[in-house]
Formats: structure tokens, C-alpha cells, sequence
């Protein structure tokens, strides 16, 4: 009876690992070397999936726990590549990391095995499948990866469905590099039809992030003829964005050594205000002053351009108020004059009445306290 019951063990924790290989394998990465699984590929005439992890990343442990294991991705991935993991910190991790510049994890890549052109790429970790089989699909197709996108282009380089197909695609694989290169060559060479198209518009939206690219410079120098085509306001809220973005990024709560400090960033901001009349010009205008101050450690300038913003209504509404004096009061603790301080105290009390909560009042209590004890240390 014994020996009865141990052979139906026996049966049954094979068919429970046999069903578990069967229907919860996840993707097979069979592969102990990349080397190994380009050779495979080669000779499967598929793409290599490389999983470029190290071994200190939650997101590469999540997708190895909760992604790679999934039935549905095991079935796409083993069905259509060559599936390898490669530690980039080990062994010929570092080289690959080189090669293919990783440099961010998880990092998943999708290589021609001819000639080791990447055809997709996904850097970060996500929850759910469905985005990786969706990237697992668009690299296996040539008008949706990097390869086949990149050989339509060089043909035609003024297709304005093209050009933003394929810039999507870059954007989407972080290869930022090359989709400032392609976006730069395309208005460089943009056709009278192109120049100020819906389309161009639409690439210019989607693309321009700051103020300093040759992108910024042609959308500012055609806005007026953008504004024709797509409406004053969208590109007026284009313009708001970027510059509000930028200014955002001065706002430091310490200041800068000098050395460290974007200069040229800054003036080239500084001088595109001077000439900006859209939403809010003043008061980013206002705010970059305050950064100047700030770094010239001129905290006088800096209570006469408060007094100044509030003759010339700039600070007409109460969330305005509240967040461009309190800031402008973060930065006067470092001041070495106790009657510019005693300034900003009065300046302090106007904002008083806006504080709501506890924690509010804590907040404006301690602010309060550090200018006072400054202006004891003077």
C-alpha cells in the first residue's frame, strides 16, 4: 500500500511540473551569453530579445516576476525571438551596455542578428503585458520599427506622415539623439507646402520642451503664420508652457555657485521675455529678475522689484501673491542687512491673512522666525 501511495506522489508531481512547464513558462530565455543567442537567431532568422538588467533594479526584479512569466508574453516572445537576459554589470554586460548604450534599467532590446541594428527599444519597467507585446510587434514590423522607419525616411525625408511616424518611434525608444537630428534636418529643408503646416505644427507641439533649441527658434520666428493655420491660442499656450517650464527651472531654493549656473541658459530665456506679450509676461519676467538677484546676492533689488511688482499690479491675484512673495522671503534669509529684512517681515504680514490650516500657519510662523533670527544675526 506504501509503495502504491508513493508512485501516484510521484505521478502527480510530475504532471503538476509538467503542466506548470506547459502552461506557466513565461519567455524561455535559454540562452546563458548573448553571443550564444545572436547565433540562434541567426540561424532561427529571428530577432534577439535581449533583457539588459542589473541586479540591484526593482523594476527589472518586478518585470522578471510579474511580465516575463505571463502565459500570453511567452507565447508571443518565444514564438517570434531569441530571448536572452544579460546582467550589465557582469562578465560581457559592461561592453554590451557600451554597444548598445544602456543607459538606464530595465532596458529591453530588440536586435537583427545580421547586423546588430537595434529594431526596438522600451527603457523602465511596467505593470500589465499588454505594452510589451505591443513593442514586441512593432519591432517585428518595418514600418513600425527603427530599422525599416529609418530606410524610409532616408528615401523620402519631406513625407510629413513619415516624419512623424518615425519621430514617434524615436521618441517612444528614447533615442533622443537621433530624433533631434531628424526633426532639426527636416525643418532645415521643409518645403514651401511643409514650412508652416498643420503637420509641422503638430511635430513642433508635440517636440519643442525648452526654449533653447533650433526647434523653439523656428516655432517662434513662423508663429504668426502657425497661428493662421492652427489658431492664436494653441500656439499661445505653446508658447506659455515652454516659457513656464523654463523659468520653473530657475526656481532654486539655494542659490547656485556661479560656475554651475546655466548662464547662457538663463540670458537666452531672459532676452525671449523681454519680447513675449502673452499670458503671464510680467510675471515670469518678475520671477527671472528675482533669480538674478538671487545669484548676485542682491537682496536689496530684489525688495525694490517686489515693491515694484505690486504699483504695477503684478500681483493683483492672492495665489500670485502667496507663491511670489514666499518665495522671494525663502531667499532673503541669506541677506546680510537687517533693514532689508525688516522689509520683508512687512511683506510677510500682507501675505498672513492667505494662510489657511495648521500647517499653513506653521509654515508662515517658521518663515518668520528665520528672518527674524537673520535679522538678529546682522
Amino acid at each position: 500500500m506504501r509503495n502504491i501511495t508513493s508512485k501516484i506522489l510521484v505521478v502527480v508531481l510530475f504532471c503538476t511540473a509538467t503542466f506548470s512547464g506547459l502552461y506557466a513558462q513565461g519567455i524561455a530565455f535559454n540562452h546563458d551569453s548573448f553571443s550564444a543567442a545572436v547565433k540562434a537567431a541567426a540561424q532561427e532568422r529571428k530577432l534577439v530579445f535581449m533583457d539588459c538588467y542589473t541586479s540591484w533594479c526593482g523594476p527589472c526584479k518586478m518585470l522578471a516576476r510579474d511580465v516575463f512569466t505571463n502565459d500570453t508574453v511567452g507565447d508571443f516572445f518565444n514564438k517570434h525571438f531569441v530571448c536572452v537576459k544579460v546582467d550589465m554589470e557582469k562578465e560581457d554586460g559592461p561592453e554590451l551596455a557600451r554597444r548598445f548604450q544602456v543607459r538606464a534599467y530595465p532596458t529591453l532590446l530588440f536586435i537583427n542578428s545580421d547586423d546588430m541594428n537595434v529594431a526596438y527599444r522600451l527603457t523602465g519597467g511596467r505593470r500589465g503585458t499588454q505594452w510589451l507585446v505591443e513593442a514586441g510587434e512593432k519591432a517585428l514590423d518595418p514600418s513600425s520599427n527603427l530599422i525599416g522607419l529609418a530606410e524610409a525616411y532616408a528615401k523620402n525625408k519631406q513625407d510629413t506622415v513619415l516624419v512623424a511616424k518615425y519621430l514617434s518611434c524615436l521618441s517612444e525608444t528614447s533615442s533622443s539623439v537621433l530624433l533631434d537630428s531628424v526633426l532639426s534636418e527636416y525643418l532645415q529643408n521643409a518645403t514651401v507646402v511643409n514650412k508652416c503646416s498643420e503637420a509641422t505644427w503638430k511635430m513642433l507641439e508635440r517636440y519643442v520642451k525648452d526654449p533653447y533649441s533650433s526647434w523653439f527658434e523656428y516655432l517662434y520666428s513662423h508663429a504668426s503664420d502657425f497661428a493662421a493655420v492652427v489658431g492664436p491660442e494653441r500656439v499661445g499656450k505653446k508658447l506659455f508652457d515652454t516659457y513656464y517650464y523654463a523659468v520653473m527651472g530657475f526656481i532654486k531654493r539655494k542659490r547656485i555657485p556661479e560656475k554651475q549656473f546655466p548662464r547662457s541658459q538663463f540670458d537666452k530665456l531672459f532676452a525671449l521675455l523681454k519680447d513675449y506679450k502673452g499670458r503671464d509676461a510680467d510675471f515670469f519676467r518678475a520671477e527671472m529678475t528675482m533669480v538674478e538677484c538671487v545669484q548676485c546676492s542682491d537682496y536689496k533689488r530684489m525688495m525694490d522689484e517686489l515693491d515694484e511688482c505690486e504699483r504695477r499690479g503684478i500681483l493683483s491675484s492672492a495665489e500670485t501673491r502667496f507663491y511670489f512673495v514666499w518665495l522671494n522671503l525663502t531667499y532673503l534669509c541669506e541677506s546680510d542687512d537687517a533693514s532689508i529684512i525688516s522689509r520683508g517681515l512687512k511683506w510677510a504680514e500682507t501675505i498672513h491673512p492667505l494662510m489657511s490650516g495648521d500647517q499653513m500657519e506653521k509654515a508662515w510662523q517658521s518663515m518668520v522666525q528665520k528672518l527674524k533670527n537673520a535679522k538678529i544675526r546682522k
